[in-house]
């Protein structure tokens, strides 16, 4: 009989159909658009995740049936990566930034070219809060590390603040190339598994944000791959390269620095014992001079050295209350939301298949650090008290996501480039291809509801401005996206009372919704007052 190739080419048509649909489907549940059918948030974070394991099932399915990828390679998915980051920036909005934690490590940039670590407070404190940006003892100052908002000065500076983030993808592709590759993966192995993280609109968003999790990841993935390196060939300077990532990772987030260093170092004890000590030693070394900066900040911020800017104002944020029931109902509903949006961004392939591959390696007993460094995130991220707001997909796991590629690469993966489940060859270019059809229906329907949400949250500033000196009022606001939407989207004053480091401009914005806040405004010297009432409509107040 010979093969019934018109009906092979059929059925992969009407499954790329499926798993185009099944990602619109999904991404238009972005910005909880199913609340408009009148689906509580559960049902539509189950919704969305239910999709997206549907989908991975699908293109497992008809994954020896799709055809590979187009391209031979492996730098090119990185390439394309650092494009689709800056376009994706672009069109959808994000390269702005949209939330009060990016506007603030912007700030804090500013900070630093004007050759300081805090600047004076506002007039009115009350009147010109931002989220993020806090005031104490007369020192006004962003509470975030201070690596990510160093690492893009030099962008700052020359208004380029959207190419930072696609840089460190494109990094964060090369160390995963070179860790891929240093773990034995040929070339079917390392391009599709490339494509597969690379390419979905959870990396192209956070690529193309103003967010730290992309550096976070960068950093990461060099930590890695320097580790495998110095493990092939010694060196002690290779050991100081990897001290030296730590750092660097350690003044970009602290709670990411904790947890990898908590695993590599339970990694390098289980395999080299107490040579292990010595080990550490160059490590620390490298480690060492990113310690005296991180010394330094916090002391010229804070005035104590051992006094963390993060938590000099706002108390830690994991929250360990409500009994042992209600941290567990906490954290299914977080991770529910998290997987949701995991689904909605592409990234759920990448999970289930490193899931798997986790617990063969567990049976065969060839774990290494990087394959816990995921479940660690999501354990450790589930008890956190808020879920946080502006997600382009759950950016608390990012710094960990693509390294559960290699996982997949060492526990699932044969020399072929072909998955081995239950008994069955899948080609894993031929799932990565049904993934990526997926992923494609969500990133064109992410970037038209991104670019709607954001534009809708910056039309305060879409208002031509007053001639002189001024202050513009701002309120709270709540933002109907879609005419057949009944709910609406909060937005808040507090993310656009944005003023830069000195207040100096010709226009600066206050709240609306502090009490007697024309009165406070009118006292400013020499600013005449308006209050936003609507999009390209300010009123003016009488001061007098």
């Amino acid at each position: 009989m010979t093969p019934d190739i018109d009906g092979a080419a059929g059925a992969s048509r009407r499954t790329a159909v499926l798993l185009l649909l099944a990602g619109t489907v999904s991404a238009a549940s972005e910005l909880y658009i199913p609340g408009i059918i009148g689906l509580p948030a559960l049902a539509s974070d189950a919704m969305r995740a239910v999709l997206g394991l549907a989908a991975v099932v699908l293109a497992l399915q008809a994954a020896n049936r799709f055809r590979h990828l187009p391209w031979h390679k492996p730098f090119f998915p990185i390439g394309l990566s650092v494009l689709g980051a800056v376009l994706t920036g672009w069109l959808a909005g994000v390269s702005w930034p949209n939330s009060g934690d990016e506007y603030s490590y912007v700030f804090l940039a500013d900070t630093f070219l004007a050759g300081r670590f805090w600047n004076p407070p506002p007039p009115d404190p009350a009147l010109f809060a931002s989220f993020h940006i806090l005031v104490n003892q007369g020192r006004f100052f962003s509470p975030y590390p201070p690596g990510w908002s160093a690492f893009l000065v030099p962008f700052r500076a020359v208004g380029a603040v959207w190419l930072a983030n696609p840089v460190l993808t494109g990094l964060l592709g090369v160390a995963l190339y070179g860790s891929l590759v240093r773990l034995g993966g040929g070339r079917a192995v390392v391009k599709p598994l490339l494509a597969l993280v690379l390419l979905t609109p959870f990396t192209l968003f956070l690529g193309g944000s103003v967010f730290p999790q992309t550096m976070a990841a960068a950093l990461v993935a060099c930590i890695v791959w320097s580790a495998l390196t110095d493990e092939a060939r010694p060196s002690v300077w290779r050991k100081l390269l990897t001290g030296s990532l730590f750092g660097a990772l350690l003044l970009t987030r602290y709670d990411v620095f904790a947890a990898v260093v908590l695993v590599y170092a339970a990694d390098r004890l289980v395999i080299r014992r107490f040579y292990a000590l010595a080990d550490a030693v160059p490590v620390l070394l490298g480690l060492l001079p990113w310690v005296a900066c991180q010394l330094i900040y916090d002391a010229g911020v804070t005035g104590n050295p051992l006094q963390l800017t993060t938590t000099w104002v706002v108390p830690p944020l994991f929250d360990l209350s409500g009994g042992g029931l209600g941290l567990l109902k906490r954290a299914a509903t977080t991770n529910l939301y998290w997987f949701g949006g995991l689904a909605e961004f592409g990234g759920l392939p990448v999970v289930v298949l490193g899931a798997v591959g986790l617990v063969l390696k567990i049976r065969s007993r060839t774990c290494r650090f990087y394959d816990f460094l995921l479940p660690v995130a999501m354990a450790c991220y589930a008890f956190l008290p808020f879920t946080g707001d502006h997600q382009y997909g759950p950016r608390y796991w990012f710094w960990a996501w693509p390294m559960a590629s290699l996982t997949i690469a060492t526990g699932l993966v044969d020399s072929e480039g072909d998955l081995r489940l239950a008994g069955r060859r899948v080609s894993l270019a031929g799932f990565v291809s049904g993934c990526l059809v997926y992923a494609a229906g969500a990133l064109c329907v992410l970037v038209l509801t991104t670019h709607a949400y954001i534009s809708a949250r910056r039309a305060v500033f879409d208002v031509p401005r007053p001639a002189g000196r001024s202050v513009v009022l701002l309120p709270e606001r709540y933002l109907v996206l879609w005419p057949w939407r009944s709910v609406m989207i909060e937005a808040s004053s507090l993310d656009f009372t944005r003023n830069g480091i000195d207040l100096t401009g010709r226009t600066v914005y206050g709240r609306a919704d502090v009490p007697d806040a024309v009165s406070r405004a009118c006292r400013l010297d020499g600013r005449a007052v308006f209050v936003w009432e609507e999009p390209g409509r300010l009123v003016r107040e009488d001061c007098r």
